[in-house]
This record gives structure tokens, C-alpha cells and sequence, in this order.
């Protein structure tokens, strides 16, 4: 019999061979779940302990590891149920992704808090998971669905809507694919082209049991003052009206939002993309994630117009990424490429760099129609990313290229190109300005996964942005690394002004342990020196120049007032990432000083 913990995990988990379609179940060490709770943690360190140093991340022995955590199925605190993980076969690096689907509330209902998947299926296929047994069911006739085709039939036949699938651009193995949930493409590149390569098109998990917590009725006590504060709270109530787009204006106020792939800041009026003309034209109503009362996400239509009839999920990144950072103002075309993203299943903010690269490069000769084939592949253009999309998960033309990424198609494209690249660590950035916040490149440059837009916005969230500090940015990625174990988002702690305080308070009713916030922080800097000790492992020829940004931060002046002339300074960033090394107790080359657990 395996042993659980008083409440918060099974202390089991599923181990799934695709090559052999069989399955067994191991029981979780205490001491490992003590240490890393779960979510990040967790997926971490089995793919650090089990998966091969230096082995391909599309080859068959590679690891997929979906992960719950204690708060997964609880309706606080924005948990978002599971995080998925596997190693980026374009960086080699550790990536993983809250999944806002309600696949981890169902894989604790089938008594399991942890599922790692290893080989390759023979053909086309979807796991399906349930308390009595794993089955490998034939997805041949979904290989070549778009990913919304594929996820609403398997909602149908399955009867859940405890699923994840990939779209064509995992199926043909294209850097940025990820998985697809009822709201669109989650955050997390490579993912998609990870169970691409082991043609695993999706995962579906169904369960009935009751989640493990100690103290039903203390819990429900805390949920419910907790429900009482987002409805009392008027700035609360005016996000969830507006969505995660309301932060536009934030960041509009501050020059953080780019424009034409960081070509300069976005100072003039945000028009068709503000949150008032959104809300006006286009949304039709407010959508949450799983088990979160803040609703990040609008659905939206076009009413007239090109696009006429096409809807989407919207949220920030969209507008970010697909709006201002390819220089299209128009709604309506941005909602057009966020429905393409779902079908085809790729990354949001990785799809925007990937664009506004090409856009830039076209403009400068680089790339020519020939290239292209034939359409002007220009900034302000929504058929022009279309197309790059078509020909990128074709592997066509210059799409080829673009289907490893920007960092592959500069080297590809010659040194100009390579000097237009805004990638760190082989990952794309996302689109958040770096030059008038300087705390906010280094918080990007140092992630030792991906980049994540939603840690900068934590960060942004918790001070005046005049007096950040790297002490801030060390906080912010530490809690942000806690968070991340316990599938929470990043956003909803930062609107309602929570500290790991209150994580704790909630732990101690589902778990029945008392878990300091200190020891909480513990964890997190134990997950950012496993995450900094992966990426060391695979990636041997490090050096402290991979925690720099791209060279244009420190050579192109912001042009528009009131930043005019700004450039982040070689020596001022010098300075910060020094502080950060000796924060985080790493060596002067980036290296940890801390052994791992």
C-alpha cells in the first residue's frame, strides 16, 4: 500500500513507456516532496535524475513529466493544476508550463500527483488516464487536426475537458510548439515538439476521487474569505472585467511596451488595442482559468471587417506579442493570428519574436520575397505572419530556418542578421521593453528556462519601477520558483497583494504540515539552483556572456520622449548581474555555490 502524507499528495506517481505501452506505479519519496512540494519541483528534479545528461529531447529516452501540487483542484490562489516539463530541443535547456486546463485536478483524482512519460509510440496516439489504468488510444485520425479540431473532438468522445493536445507545429517538430487547452496555446516553447516527436498528439486524464486535505472545513473557511475580498475589492472587480489586457495601460504609462521588435518604446495612443476599445467592439464576455476568480482572458469576435466572425481567447500576450510588437493595430488582425496560434499550436510570445525578427530582416534585405513565397513579409501585416506560419510549419522556404528559431535562422542568415536577434540563451524574448527598467533585462537574461513575460510582470506588480532593486529581482524570481511548485500563477499573488504567508496558512489546511514562508523561499532557491545546475549540465560552454541581453539593449537609443537617447549601459548592467551572482550565492562566472539537495 502506498503511503500518503495527512492531506495535499498521493505520495504516487505514474510511470508511462509509449515504446512498450505499459505503465506502472511508483511511490514518491516524503523527504523529495518535502523538498520541492510539487509543480516545478517535482518535474525538475525527475528530469534531472532520470533523463539522460546531453540525450536528444526528441529522442525516444526523453522525459515529458506532468506534475501536480498539493493546491492542485483548490480553488484559491489562482492554481492553475499542473505544470508540464521536458527539455527544449532548440537550447537544451529545462522548460515548462502552467497549464490552465483541468488535467491536474484529475490526475489527483485518480490518486496520482505525478506523471512521467518516456518512448515513443509506434503511431499516432492519446493517453488516457484513469484511476483504474492507462490506456493507449489510436489518434491517427487526430495527427493532422489543428489542435482546436483535435481538443473539442477529444472533449466529445472523452466526456472531460481534462485535456491537452498539439497542432501541427508539435506534429512536425517546430521550436515553439506547446500544448493547447480550451483557451489556446499555453506559455511554453518546445513543449508540443516534444510529444510531437514521440507522436503523442494528447494526454486526457479523467477521475473521480476526492483530493487528499486534512482540514476540509478550516479550508473552506479560508476560500471563502478569500472570495469575499476579490468581490470587495473595486480594482478587482475592474480586471475581471478587463482582463490581463488592463496592464497595458500600466505599461504604456512607463514606455515598457515595444514596438516593431524592439525597434523602439510604444509611446503614441494604444487605440484598437487599448482595454476600453476591446472591451466596446470586440469582447463578448470574460473568461477565467480553471478554478481562478480573476479572468485573465476575454473572448472576442470580429464584427465586421477582413476578419469578419473570427473569435479567439485574448489576453496580454496577445497584444503584446501579435500587436504592437509586429506593428499591427488593428484588433481584429491580432485576433486572426491568435486563432491561427491555436490551431497550430505555438507559443504566443515565441511566434511574435519569431515574426517581428523576419519582419526586420525583410525590411533590411536580409529576406526577400523569394524567400517568403512571395508575399512582403512586413511590419503592420497579418497575412504576413499567417504566411510565415504556413511556411514555417511546412518547413518551406525561409521557414526552414524558422522552425529552430530565431537563434538558428540568425546564424543561418549571416552577422547582420544575428545582430538583430533579440534571444537570450537561444530562447526569444518576450515583448517587454528592456531599456527603461534595467532590473526588468536583468530578471529576463538570467532565467536559467525561458524567459517568462508573467515573472517580469510580477516583478513590475510589486514596486514603484523607479525603486526596484536586484534584491527585488532575487525575490521576485525566488517566489515566482515557489509559485511555480505550487501551480500558481504568478499574476493573482501580485494583484491581491498576497505574501508566502498565506500560502502557508492554505498549506497547512490541505496538507495538515506547518510550512513556514521561510521554508517556502527555501524551496524556491533550491528549485533555482537545480534549474542553473541542468542547464550547466547540458549546456557545457557556459559562460557569464549568457546572462547578458542581446547586444541591441546596450547599442540602440530609445528614440520618443520622455526615454529619448536611453540605452542600458554595459557597465551599469555589469554591476547589477555582479549583485545578482552574490545574492543568489552564485560563483563570478554564474555558477551555484550551494550543492543540490
Amino acid at each position: 500500500m502506498y503511503l500518503m502524507l495527512r492531506g495535499g499528495w498521493w505520495s504516487r506517481g505514474l510511470f508511462i513507456d509509449l515504446s512498450e505501452m505499459k505503465w506502472r506505479v511508483f511511490e514518491l519519496d516524503r523527504g523529495l516532496v518535502a523538498s520541492f512540494l510539487g509543480g516545478r519541483g517535482l518535474a525538475l528534479h525527475y528530469l534531472y535524475s532520470l533523463q539522460e545528461p546531453k540525450v536528444s529531447a526528441l529522442a525516444p529516452n526523453s522525459l515529458i513529466v506532468i506534475a501536480t501540487s498539493p493546491l492542485s483542484g483548490i480553488p484559491i490562489f489562482g492554481t492553475r493544476t499542473a505544470v508540464i516539463a521536458v527539455k527544449s530541443f532548440s537550447t537544451d535547456t529545462y522548460v515548462d508550463a502552467d497549464v490552465p486546463s483541468p488535467i491536474g485536478t484529475a490526475l489527483k483524482q485518480c490518486g496520482y500527483d505525478i506523471v512521467v512519460v518516456r518512448g515513443r509510440c509506434e503511431k499516432p496516439c492519446t493517453l488516457y488516464i484513469r484511476e483504474d489504468g492507462v490506456f493507449f488510444e489510436d489518434a491517427t485520425d487526430l495527427w493532422n487536426l489543428g489542435a482546436r479540431s483535435a481538443l473539442l473532438k477529444l472533449i466529445h468522445d472523452f466526456g472531460t475537458e481534462a485535456a491537452i493536445t498539439i497542432g501541427v507545429a508539435g506534429t512536425k517538430l517546430v521550436h515553439g510548439a506547446t500544448v493547447v487547452t480550451k483557451l489556446g496555446p499555453v506559455q511554453g516553447p518546445d513543449i508540443g515538439a516534444v510529444m510531437g516527436s514521440k507522436n503523442l498528439k494528447a494526454i486526457v486524464i479523467d477521475g473521480v476521487k476526492e483530493l487528499p486535505i486534512a482540514n476540509v472545513s478550516a479550508l473552506e473557511k479560508v476560500i471563502s474569505r478569500y472570495l469575499e475580498y476579490v468581490k470587495a475589492t473595486p480594482e478587482l472587480s475592474e480586471w475581471i472585467r478587463a482582463g490581463s489586457v488592463k496592464l497595458l495601460e500600466l505599461l504604456w504609462k512607463h514606455s515598457l511596451i515595444p514596438s516593431e521588435y524592439f525597434r523602439d518604446v510604444y509611446v503614441d495612443d494604444l487605440g484598437e488595442l487599448s482595454p476600453e476599445h476591446i472591451e466596446k467592439f470586440y469582447k463578448v464576455y470574460s473568461v477565467a482559468c480553471p478554478l481562478c476568480p480573476l479572468s485573465c482572458f476575454s473572448l472576442c469576435t470580429v464584427r465586421e471587417d477582413k476578419y469578419v466572425g473570427t473569435w479567439s481567447y485574448l489576453d496580454l500576450a496577445h497584444v503584446l506579442a501579435l500587436g504592437f510588437n509586429c506593428g499591427i493595430d488593428r484588433l481584429g488582425d491580432v485576433l486572426y493570428i491568435a486563432k491561427l496560434c491555436s490551431d497550430y499550436g505555438i507559443d504566443i510570445m515565441t511566434l511574435g519574436n519569431v515574426a517581428g525578427f523576419t519582419m526586420m530582416c525583410y525590411e533590411y534585405g536580409i529576406i526577400r520575397r523569394v524567400h517568403t513565397g512571395g508575399i512582403a513579409i512586413k511590419f503592420g501585416r497579418a497575412d504576413a505572419v499567417a504566411k510565415l506560419l504556413e511556411l514555417i510549419c511546412e518547413r518551406r522556404d525561409i521557414g526552414e530556418y524558422l522552425a529552430h528559431g530565431v537563434d538558428y535562422a540568425a546564424q543561418k542568415l549571416g552577422d547582420y542578421a544575428k545582430s538583430i536577434a533579440m534571444t537570450v540563451k537561444g530562447m526569444e524574448l518576450p515583448a517587454l521593453e528592456m531599456r527603461i527598467v534595467p532590473e526588468i533585462a536583468l530578471l529576463l537574461s538570467t532565467s536559467s528556462t525561458y524567459p517568462d513575460y508573467r515573472e517580469a510582470l510580477y516583478l513590475l506588480l510589486q514596486k514603484r519601477f523607479h525603486e526596484i532593486t536586484v534584491s527585488d529581482v532575487v525575490s521576485a524570481r525566488t517566489t515566482v520558483n515557489v509559485l511555480k511548485c505550487l501551480s500558481s500563477c504568478p499574476l493573482v499573488p501580485a494583484l491581491l497583494k498576497l505574501g508566502l504567508d498565506e500560502y502557508s496558512e492554505v498549506l497547512k489546511y490541505v496538507t495538515g504540515l506547518e510550512i513556514p514562508s521561510n521554508d517556502l523561499l527555501a524551496t524556491g532557491i533550491r528549485v533555482e539552483v537545480m534549474l542553473r545546475r541542468y542547464f550547466l549540465r547540458e549546456v557545457p560552454e557556459w559562460s557569464p556572456e549568457f546572462d547578458y541581453p542581446p547586444p541591441r539593449v546596450f547599442e540602440e537609443e530609445v528614440s520618443k520622449e520622455p526615454f529619448r537617447g536611453r540605452v542600458l549601459r554595459r557597465d551599469e548592467y555589469q554591476v547589477l548581474l555582479k549583485t545578482y551572482y552574490r545574492e543568489f550565492e552564485l560563483d563570478e562566472c554564474g555558477k551555484p555555490r550551494r550543492e543540490l539537495p
